[in-house]
Order: C-alpha cells, then sequence, then structure tokens
C-alpha cells in the first residue's frame, strides 16, 4: 500500500494492482505530514489546521482525532505500539497524544521544531528545526525536556529518517544539503565536530569596535535620560487618569443608586399590574367556563334528541321493509304456484287429446286397410273417394296439430315473461337489502358522531382543566415575583456593602500602578541593552557570511579540479595492458597536472582545514548569539505583555 496527499485528501493506492483503495477526506487544510504504523493497519495524517487524524485502512474510517487550534503540526512520528504520537509544530513544543489527548508539552525555548522520526525500537527520538539544527532529545521524555543540539544544515530541515537496522540516521534540508550520521551502538549519540579553540581578529578590527562600544554607551546614556523624562510624563499623565477615574466611579455610584430606586418603583408598578391582569383573567376564565358548561349541556341535549329521533326512524324503516319483503316474497310464490298449475293443466289436457286423437286415427288406418283388403276386388272409384275423404280428414287432424303447438308455443312465451318478472321482482328485493344496508351506514355513522361528540366534550374538559393549570402557574409566578422582590432587595444591600471595599482597592491599584512604572523603566534598559548587543551580534553575522562565501567559492573550485583529475584516472584504466600507452598517458597526465600545480594544491590543504575549523567556531558562535537573543526578546515581550495584561485589568476593577 502506499499513501499521498493533494492538498486536504488522501489517496491511498494498492502497489500491486495500482487500484485506488480509499480516499480519506476531512481535513480542512493542507496535509503536511503522513505516517503508516507498523503493522501497516493504520495511517496517522496531520493538517495545517491543527488536525490530527488516525484512519483504519481496512475500513477507511476516522477512528481518532484532535485539534489544535493555536498551532498546526508540521510533523508527527508514532511508536510501535500505536500508543503513543509524538507531533512537532509552530508553537515552539514537542507533544506527547495518547488516546487523543495531550498528555505532556515539551517547551523547547527559542527552536521552532520542523521534522521528528522516532526509531524502529522506539529508543531514539531525532528532530529537526527551522535554523538547521538537529536536537537528539533523551528517551524516554522527561520534564524538564533533555536534548543535544548538532548544528549542520543552513536552512529548516524538512526530512528526517532513521535506517531499519537503527545506526543511520538521514536528514534533509530546503537549502539543498542532504547528510547521514552515523549512530554508534554503545551510545545513541551523533557525532560532535570538533572547533577550533582560537578567534582570528586583528587590532584595527579590536580598535573599531571599543570606539563602537564608546559611542553605544553615550547613546545608552542618552536614552535614559530620555526614558527618565518620558516616566515623568506618564507619572503626570497616570495622576490624571486616577483623579478621572475617581470621579467616573462616584457619578456611576450616584447613578446604581438612582436605578436601584427606578427598579423598586417598577417591581411594585408592575407587581400591581400582574395582580390586576390576574383578577380579570380569572373573571374572564370563569364566566367563559360557566358559558361553555352551559351551551356543551345545550348541544349534547340536543344531538341526543336528534339520535334518538334518528334511531326510531331507522326502526320504523327497518320493519316497513322486512314486512313489504315478506309480503313481495308470498305474492310471489302464489303467482308463481298458480301458474305453473295452470300450464301443467293445459299440458295433461292437450297430451290427453293428442293420445286420443292418435289413437282413433291407428284405428281408423287399421279399419280402412281391412276395407281395402274386403274391397280390393271393388272399383277403384271408390277406393279414390275413400282416400280423399281420409285424406281431407287426415289435414284437418294436422291443422288442428299445428293450432295446439301454436298455443304451447304462446304458453312458453307467457311462462318465459313470468321468469323475467320473477327475476325484476328480485333485483328490486336486492335494492331494497341495499337500501337498508345503506340506513345501517347511516346508524353507524351517527353512532361515530355521538362517540366523537363524547371525544369532544372530553377534550373541552382537558382544556377547561389545562386552563385551571394555568392560573395556579400564574399563582406560582406571583409567588416567585414576590421572592425575586426580597432577592433584589438583599442585592441592593450587598451592592451598598460592596461599594465600600471599592474605594480601598482603587487606593491599592494606584500604589501598583506606581510599582508597574518602575518595573517599565528597568524593562527599557534591560531592552536597550539587548539592542546593543543584537547590533554586535549582526555585525559579526554579516563579516561570517562574507567569510563563508569565499570559502564555499575556494571549496567549489577544489571540487571542479579533483572531478577533472578522476575523469583522466578514468581513462587511465582502459591503458593499463599496453605499457607504451601507459608511460604516454602518464606522461601527459604528469605535463597537465604536475609540477607547480600540484605543490599548490599540497600547500593549500592545510589553510582549508584551518578555514574550515574557524568557520564552524564563528558558526556556532553565531547560532549561540542568536539564541541568546531570542530568548531576550521573548523575555521582553513576556515582561511587556505581563505589564500591559495587569494595567488592563487594574482600568477594568476600577471601570467596575
Amino acid at each position: 500500500m502506499i499513501a499521498f496527499a493533494v492538498k486536504d485528501t488522501i489517496f491511498v493506492y494498492n502497489t500491486i494492482t495500482f487500484y485506488c483503495v480509499h480516499t480519506l477526506s476531512g481535513h480542512q487544510g493542507e496535509v503536511k505530514s503522513i505516517v503508516w504504523t507498523k503493522d501497516d493497519l493504520f495511517l496517522i495524517t496531520c493538517a495545517s489546521n491543527g488536525s490530527l487524524y488516525d484512519w483504519n485502512v481496512a475500513t477507511g474510517e476516522r477512528i481518532n482525532e484532535i485539534v489544535m487550534k493555536n498551532c498546526y503540526i508540521t510533523s508527527l512520528t508514532v511508536t510501535a505500539e500505536r500508543k503513543t504520537i509524538y507531533a512537532v509544530g509552530t508553537d515552539s513544543t514537542l507533544k506527547e497524544i495518547i488516546k487523543s489527548r495531550v498528555v505532556q508539552e515539551l517547551d523547547l525555548h527559542s527552536f521552532t521544531l520542523s521534522s521528528i522520526a522516532l526509531s524502529n525500537d522506539s529508543k531514539l527520538l531525532v528532530s529537526g528545526t527551522t535554523t538547521g539544527t538537529i536536537l537528539l532529545f533523551d528517551y524516554p521524555l522527561s520534564l524538564p525536556a533533555r536534548w543535544k543540539e548538532y548544528k549542520t544544515h543552513g536552512g529548516p530541515v524538512n526530512f528526517i529518517k532513521i535506517s531499519y537496522t537503527n545506526d543511520t540516521i538521514v536528514t534533509a534540508s530546503q537549502d539543498g544539503s542532504f547528510c547521514i550520521w552515523q549512530i554508534p551502538k554503545e551510545k545513541q549519540n551523533l557525532k560532535d565536530y570538533k572547533f577550533a579553540k582560537e578567534i582570528l581578529i586583528t587590532k584595527t578590527e579590536l580598535e573599531k569596535k571599543n570606539v563602537l562600544i564608546q559611542e553605544l554607551k553615550q547613546k545608552v546614556d542618552e536614552s535614559k535620560t530620555e526614558c527618565t523624562y518620558q516616566l515623568r510624563l506618564k507619572d503626570n499623565k497616570n495622576i490624571e487618569i486616577v483623579k478621572e477615574i475617581e470621579q467616573k466611579a462616584k457619578i456611576e455610584k450616584e447613578q446604581l443608586l438612582q436605578t436601584i430606586g427606578k427598579l423598586q418603583i417598577e417591581v411594585e408598578s408592575q407587581k400591581k399590574h400582574h395582580s390586576s391582569i390576574i383578577n380579570k383573567n380569572k373573571l374572564e376564565n370563569e364566566t367563559k367556563l360557566i358559558s361553555l358548561e352551559e351551551h356543551f349541556k345545550k348541544k349534547l341535549v340536543s344531538e341526543y334528541e336528534k339520535f334518538d329521533i334518528l334511531e326510531k326512524n331507522s326502526q320504523e324503516m327497518s320493519i316497513c321493509g322486512k314486512q313489504k319483503i315478506v309480503s313481495l316474497e308470498n305474492k310471489l310464490e302464489e303467482k308463481i304456484k298458480h301458474i305453473r298449475n295452470m300450464f301443467e293443466e293445459k299440458v295433461k289436457h292437450y297430451d290427453k287429446n293428442l293420445v286420443e286423437k292418435e289413437n282413433m286415427g291407428k284405428k281408423n288406418v287399421d279399419v280402412i286397410r281391412e276395407i281395402l283388403r274386403q274391397t280390393e276386388e271393388d272399383a277403384d272409384k271408390e277406393i279414390l273417394e275413400m282416400k280423399s275423404l281420409f285424406e281431407e280428414q287426415l289435414t284437418k287432424e294436422k291443422e288442428q296439430n299445428i293450432r295446439i303447438r301454436g298455443e304451447l308455443g304462446i304458453l312458453r312465451k307467457k311462462y318465459i315473461s313470468t321468469q323475467k318478472d320473477l327475476a325484476n321482482q328480485k333485483e328490486n328485493i336486492k335494492n331494497l337489502t341495499i337500501d337498508l344496508e345503506k340506513l345501517q351506514t347511516k346508524i353507524q355513522n351517527l353512532e361515530k358522531e355521538k362517540l366523537e361528540l363524547k371525544k369532544e366534550i372530553k377534550s373541552r374538559d382537558d382544556v377547561i382543566q389545562c386552563k385551571e393549570k394555568d392560573i395556579t402557574e400564574l399563582k406560582g409566578n406571583l409567588r416567585n415575583m414576590e421572592k425575586f422582590k426580597f432577592i433584589l432587595n438583599h442585592k441592593i444591600s450587598i451592592l451598598e456593602d460592596e461599594i465600600l471595599p471599592k474605594d480601598t482597592k482603587i487606593t491599592d491599584m494606584k500604589q501598583q500602578i506606581l510599582a508597574m512604572e518602575v518595573e517599565l523603566t528597568n524593562v527599557v534598559k534591560n531592552q536597550i541593552e539587548n539592542q546593543v548587543q543584537i547590533s554586535d551580534t549582526r555585525v559579526k553575522l554579516n563579516t561570517a557570511t562574507v567569510e563563508l562565501i569565499a570559502e564555499r567559492k575556494k571549496v567549489v573550485s577544489l571540487q571542479n579540479q579533483m572531478s577533472k583529475l578522476f575523469k583522466d584516472i578514468q581513462t587511465l584504466k582502459s591503458t593499463l595492458q599496453d605499457p607504451k600507452k601507459l608511460k604516454d598517458s602518464v606522461s601527459n597526465f604528469c605535463k597537465k597536472f604536475g609540477g607547480d600545480k600540484l605543490k599548490f594544491f599540497q600547500e593549500e590543504i592545510n589553510p582549508i582545514e584551518d578555514i574550515i575549523k574557524q568557520r564552524l567556531y564563528l558558526e556556532k558562535t553565531i547560532y549561540s548569539l542568536q539564541i541568546q537573543l531570542n530568548q531576550m526578546e521573548k523575555l521582553n515581550k513576556k515582561n511587556s505583555m505581563k505589564m500591559l495584561e495587569e494595567n488592563k485589568y487594574i482600568l477594568n476593577q476600577l471601570n467596575n
């Protein structure tokens, strides 16, 4: 897994699949540092808004968090067990954080830490500062903090890493320098450089410095006289201010007494006003309650009467409907029975006539056949006549049968019409049942309305009870107002008692102001002395920087010569096997870099070492002077801030 930040968001990628596993967002400033735990399961980040978050890499959730508003964290490190976090920021402190709480803060005075690193075995804590120094802390940390300083870089240290074997430290700075430190196995201390004890200063420089010191002494004496004059002016101003404050205090006392009297009058008037309002509300509520009771009683009586009338009407309607349905059903059944009987009798009569006529026809046919047999021998005329007669009779009988069938069809039609009438009557019965159901639903709705009216009555009773409760609460508020009156009277007496000791406090404050002015004079003197020291150190710094630039140029020229030598030596490797070529190349090499140049190079080795020693010594002295200057400036600032805060406090108390 690999993690990197773009402004306020953090991206976690899988190094095998190159797939974005999580995008962690939540910081409101630019992310300054990202640290993995030893087991690679958790990720700790810090941003420029002072926020420090602990992330679970498996789920992408934020586990712990801490936000510091006064400073923003620039770098952090974690122990192997993930119990404690060490963070550094812009407030010149090293913070020890356990479970989202700052357990310990180590004040580093003039140092502002820019980076921090902890070894894998949790035995070595190294930090870099904005001035380029590296601090090796005594671990575990203790109060007061103990550390060792090593000055190497010229700019702020923005990168520190300790190797996995805990024997080397790598540091990098914004000035482009890159250092590798070796840690001894017995003592976890960094190698210290040896500085020269000699100081190379000429007589002319000493005389110039003595002249400057005398001039500065004259300036100090002039500034002392000016300070005494200004202090006297301030004394006069402070005396006038104190007089004005006393006059204001007297005026405020009189105003407070007047306001107390006005408040008492207002409290009495409010009591009278509230009592009159409460009495009016009581009368209005009582009259409203009586009118509401009468109104609701009348409503209930009228509703009950309406409900009784509706119940009676519904009962009568249901009885009449049931009777009508029974009578209609009886009439229909009688009609159906009568029609069925009539139809069955007619059908039976017609069936009998048909059977009789069929029998008569069969008998006649048999008689005719017998006659034919008997009269076969008779003449054809007689046979034809008989046939014609019998055919006429048969046609008549067929016509009669057709008529009977037509009457049967008419009877069937009548039967169908009666069935339709029955279906219509059944539909009427269904409609009547639907009307009955509607009446029953109306009855149910009326019962529901009755229940709703009862609920309204209960709700009105609850409203009446709530109003009674409000009346009791108003009575309680009246009692509280009386208590508040008693408390106000008591507070007025306490304020009168407190006004007397304030006069004594004012006198004490005047004495404190005088003492503070004396301290201010001492502070001004200290500031002047510090400014003199600052000017001296700045002169030393300028000379040291000029020397450093010249020495760096010399070092660069020497490095160029060395690089050329190494290149020529590498070209000689190809001619090692041929002795003739070797001789020629060596002779050319000697012509290039031989003679006076080698002598000059050998002669310059020793003075370069001396220059390096002098440069390191000057850097050390300049660094110590810078630390002293920073400490003195901070002390002066703290003293001046204390004086200002005390003056503000005194003025606020005087105003109060």
